[in-house]
């Protein structure tokens, strides 16, 4: 599967032979560059505050270092799971537009090359980051009427559109294995899921009701038609059963599109992942142990209510913030990073349907863990 991942493990593997003996491979390489990667997003974030008062910035910065130097995050940064790449995209990025905000001019418009590369880094990290594509577009129209020279206009028209296609390039570029894997998850532990009236719903979705026996099991679960290669099966269900159905199921079921909001918002706290440990064999723990130094941010994430009115709380907080500092500030360099700050928060409220409509409830807690 493409992911911009790819690119660091292959420097990682590059090093690897440049230390270690040939047949062995030390995944560490790849924690050490994703933690250049991370120092490097934290200088561009620090310096972006120089603005701000000496003891504003004291507490930022440790406020900051206190969050994302948490265990949850950074444990995937000796791995090769592409959440690492989501992070330090998403870092990267604020930490650019944080310098555009106090540049002018050429410089300013420079920095737009760096902040395209950081996008599609971000993008293209995970197929369900494709929506910063789309989110893209929005922020290419709104810089664009902002700032003055056109021919800056038309190169960061440029610079984003390229960083839009990439975007979408990872939802088309999808294996047809994943999203079949996806599908059945979608169907078979999503709707289905606790479903009281299976046969209904599958008869909705043009379905044979026997296939009931399937409700709530993954696509890698045992007794799964597709870990069982059940051919029978796959013909019948990806000849009937698509992402476009269950949309439409959706929009005639909202109440249960609700419902399933609600499952998430109760695990919208947890950074550390159920299914994953942060030790290795030779440590002799349990497995699936999880480190409990450096996990301050995950404690105090878990004391948050674990409600949806909480995320709309959340939400509505960050939106009127952006236009509390629209109304104050006249600057258009500022006015830039409160775009990219609506933005963010756009794609944070995204995450959510496009992981009920994409994957049903599995893989809930890894799919989001950077939002």
């Amino acid at each position: 599967m493409p992911s911009s991942q790819i690119p660091v493990i292959e420097a990682s593997l590059w090093l690897n032979r440049l230390f270690m003996p040939r047949g062995v491979y030390d995944i560490r390489f790849v924690g050490f560059i994703s933690i250049m990667l991370h120092l490097l997003a934290v200088g561009l974030i620090l310096r972006g505050t120089r603005p701000l008062k000496r003891n504003v910035r004291i507490v930022f910065a440790l406020v900051f270092t206190f969050a994302f130097t948490d265990v949850g995050y950074v444990s995937y940064y000796n791995s090769f799971f592409s959440e690492q790449a989501s992070l330090l995209g998403l870092l990267l990025s604020v930490g650019i537009v944080l310098l555009m905000m106090q540049t002018r001019g050429l410089t300013q418009f420079l920095l737009v090359i760096p902040f395209t590369l950081a996008i599609i880094y971000f993008s293209m990290s995970k197929v369900q980051n494709f929506i910063v594509g789309a989110l893209m577009a929005l922020l290419i129209i709104r810089w664009m009427i902002l700032i003055k020279p056109w021919w800056q206009r038309i190169s960061i028209g440029v610079f984003l559109a390229i960083a839009i296609v990439f975007s979408l390039s990872m939802y088309w570029s999808n294996p047809p294995f994943a999203v079949r894997h996806s599908l059945h998850n979608t169907v078979f532990a999503g709707i289905l899921r606790n479903d009281p009236h299976p046969e209904a719903t599958l008869k909705e979705l043009g379905l044979p009701p026997s296939f009931k026996k399937y409700q709530g099991l993954d696509a890698f679960e045992p007794g799964s038609p597709l870990a069982a290669r059940n051919r029978t099966f796959m013909q019948i269900f990806f000849s009937r059963a698509s992402f476009k159905k269950v949309i439409e199921y959706y929009l005639h079921h909202p109440m249960i599109f609700l419902q399933k909001f609600l499952v998430v918002a109760k695990q919208a706290h947890i950074t550390h992942v159920p299914f994953l440990g942060n030790f290795e064999k030779s440590d002799k723990h349990p497995i699936l142990t999880k480190a409990k130094a450096f996990s301050w941010w995950s404690s105090l994430k878990g004391l948050l209510p674990k409600r949806f009115w909480f995320m709309l709380l959340l939400l509505g907080t960050g939106m009127g913030s952006v236009g509390f500092f629209y109304w104050k500030f006249r600057d258009n360099t500022i006015r830039l990073g409160l775009d990219f700050l609506v933005v963010l928060l756009l794609l944070a409220c995204s995450q959510y349907p496009i992981l009920v409509i994409g994957d049903g409830l599995e893989g809930l807690v890894d799919r989001k863990s950077t939002v």
